[in-house]
């Protein structure tokens, strides 16, 4: 008698291909990935119809930003993790030019202040990672193991799927620099309103004030390290200030305004010119 040989069926090296990745810390890092992407779909389709301070559109935001929190705790940790902790302690100034440290305290203090200040758009710069992040992933690891496709099915979306990263790619990390920037006019706004409704010098308004302008102050810092290491936010900053600049020479634009404007303008670059990290440690 001859043995029969056993041939497994997709389903059946689907499932081996799952077990296999999930023994790796990666698996995991798009799991998180592609559960923020999905809590923030929740989130947004919530806060659409109920509001964006709703009980349950903040609690999907909460679940976007923890999800996140944890992509970027996994990197860190095989990063970091054959390095003695006194490494971190020592230096941890350092570390802050590491942009996946930037992005995990920006999320930590996200989420810290959730409870108050749970702003929809500050989960967009994740998400646009994310998005190309899980495409990489399912085109690498998943899509050819996918046992309700045929070979010649797998094989086109493999293309689709690498072409458009290819194609959209760098332009993703412009468009994420762009929502970055504009978290800084996110909390402009509420700093505006406190000001013009008085709420600055209003006691029952004080820990709401610190919040925001703590926020604020964070997103600033934030985009000025992105500016000094990526090309895409310094880019995206110079035309911006370029564009204002052209807007403000034209000759219907009171000389006064002008001056007061350029005046404020220098102010805050030599005050922003003053956040600066120490060297990359070696």
């Amino acid at each position: 008698m001859t043995d029969k040989v056993v041939v497994a069926t997709p389903w059946r090296l689907a499932a081996r291909q799952v077990a296999k990745l999930s023994t790796t810390a990666q698996f995991y890092w798009f799991l998180s990935h592609l559960l923020s992407l999905t809590f923030l779909v929740v989130h947004t389709a919530v806060a659409t119809v109920r509001g964006p301070r709703s009980p349950t559109a903040l609690r999907y935001y909460n679940y976007s930003i923890t999800s996140t929190i944890l992509t970027y705790a996994i990197v860190l940790r095989q990063t970091y993790k054959a390095r003695p902790i006194s490494f971190v302690f020592a230096r941890p100034l350092s570390l802050l030019r590491d942009d996946n440290v930037q992005y995990f305290l920006l999320a930590v203090i996200f989420r810290v202040f959730s409870k108050k200040h749970g702003n929809s758009s500050t989960l967009y710069p994740f998400a646009v990672y994310a998005f190309f992040h899980c495409l990489g992933y399912i085109n690498a690891n998943i899509l050819r193991y996918l046992p309700f496709l045929s070979k010649e099915q797998k094989s086109t979306y493999s293309t689709l799927i690498a072409q458009f990263v290819k194609t959209y790619g760098e332009q993703s990390s412009l468009v994420a620099a762009h929502t970055e920037v504009l978290l800084v006019t996110a909390y402009i706004l509420p700093v505006a309103k406190m000001v013009l409704l008085l709420q600055i010098i209003r006691p029952n308004y004080l820990v709401q004030n610190v919040q925001v302008l703590f926020l604020l102050s964070v997103v600033v810092i934030f985009n000025k390290l992105r500016f000094d290491q990526s090309k895409y936010t310094r880019a995206l900053v110079t035309q911006y200030d370029a564009r204002i600049n052209t807007m403000l020479a034209m000759p219907v634009i009171p000389p006064a305004l002008q001056n007061a404007y350029f005046a404020l303008r220098q102010s805050i670059i030599a005050q922003l010119s003053k956040i600066n990290l120490p060297v990359q440690p070696k």
